[in-house]
């Protein structure tokens, strides 16, 4: 079994990612022990590969009775997510809010936030409150939301911030009612932060139009416990984003024209199984053939049909195949024609194409069980999930 080790995304301790953005008001507390935090790298593999990936470390530990176990949860991001759903539900989002007392809430499911559909949210906030709501990034991609207050007319009492990593990339201008966010590009791993504030009157702040685009298929999300004797000590949630080759990796099969390769002299062999399917070029080194993958079986996200149409000419049937593989992800569609030379008649189901000089009545072979049963072939290759049970499931040694 091949094993891939996946790129290395940036070491983000889980403790961190806990619901932030909300300023305590109370005094320092005295100066504690070095807490125990499990730490480790996210990471991206490819579909169709057999994989594992570094397991966390416990750093400040000096217990050699820790265990390590983990729980895995597959969302399928299908290269494109849309609306607070799947993944970017509401309830996997980290969060805090304040009322204007100063008490801090992080208990429970988000209540300052109505859902109003798959792609519609509201975040509702009373006078003097604030809230703050953080997802880490599962994938590589960009992200795309609507926002806009909702009631009154004046809203320069009112804040909405979007941040990245810390860092605020997106703050309205007084009086600004509404705006679309933009995020540049994103690595797994990377946190997605949104922070609402309300002064003296309460606001409503609605989200909609929610877009992830990635080249990601789905994303485990593997959440690592650290456990002593007594109890669990540190948690790391670990993403590994699953992704597919790109479509500018499809190899399709070469013309049996006598230039390219050899003219065919049976036409019981001028169907795909024999001339070839076109191929996924997993690694996009085109002299190696070991990681090609023929879209005649199952594979990730692409669908490959063809279509046939024959010339009878000078003893010769001529067959142009017409290839298209979609990639269901972006609906790219890639186009090619394989040509095919063929001593003797042409087989029963191409179409035939009009020649002023093709005979009245083409040659046809007798073969049994090689024909498609119409003109068009079509594979459709669907993410499989059963490969998540292994290794995903299995504890590292």
């Amino acid at each position: 079994m091949r094993v891939v080790i996946p790129k290395l995304k940036k070491i983000l301790p889980y403790f961190w990612l806990l619901p932030i953005g909300l300023c305590a008001q109370n005094e320092a507390a005295p100066t504690s022990p070095q807490p125990l935090a499990l730490t480790g790298t996210h990471g991206t593999v490819s579909c169709q590969d057999s994989w594992q990936v570094p397991s966390p470390v416990l750093s400040h530990s000096s217990s050699e009775s820790i265990s390590y176990t983990f729980e895995d949860q597959y969302f399928n991001l299908s290269c494109q997510s849309q609306g607070w759903q799947g993944y970017f539900a509401w309830s996997n989002w980290s969060y805090a809010t304040r009322d204007g007392d100063g008490g801090v809430d992080v208990t429970g499911a988000p209540n300052s936030v109505l859902v109003e559909g798959a792609n519609s949210a509201s975040i509702l906030l009373t006078p003097g409150s604030q809230a703050a709501y953080e997802l880490a990034i599962p994938a590589d991609g960009f992200v795309r939301f609507d926002w806009s207050y909702v009631g009154g007319s004046s809203f320069s009492d009112h804040t909405f911030k979007v941040f990245i990593n810390n860092e605020a990339v997106q703050a309205p201008r007084p009086e600004q009612p509404f705006n679309t966010f933009y995020s540049s590009f994103l690595n797994t791993g990377d946190t997605l932060r949104l922070v609402a504030e309300a002064r003296e009157k309460g606001i409503e702040i609605r989200l909609s139009n929610f877009e992830f685009l990635s080249n990601a298929l789905g994303v485990v999300e593997r959440l690592w416990k650290a456990t002593d004797q007594e109890a669990t000590v540190s948690t790391f949630r670990q993403l590994i984003s699953v992704e597919k080759p790109g479509i500018n990796n499809i190899i399709f099969p070469e013309s049996f024209d006598g230039f390219e390769a050899p003219i065919l002299e049976d036409p019981a062999a001028s169907g795909p199984a024999y001339t070839g399917f076109p191929v996924v070029d997993t690694d996009g080194d085109r002299s190696t053939t070991h990681d090609q993958i023929s879209l005649g079986e199952e594979f990730c996200s692409f669908t490959a049909t063809w279509d046939d149409e024959t010339l009878y000419e000078n003893g010769f049937c001529i067959i142009y195949r017409k290839w298209s593989v979609r990639d269901l992800c972006g609906q790219n569609v890639y186009h090619a024609t394989q040509t095919l030379k063929v001593a003797g008649g042409c087989p029963n189901w191409g179409a035939p194409i009009p020649h002023l000089h093709q005979a009245e009545s083409v040659p046809q072979p007798s073969f049994e069980d090689i024909a498609p049963d119409s003109h068009t072939l079509t594979k459709i290759m669907h993410p499989a999930t059963e490969w998540l049970r292994d290794p995903l499931n299995a504890l590292y040694p």
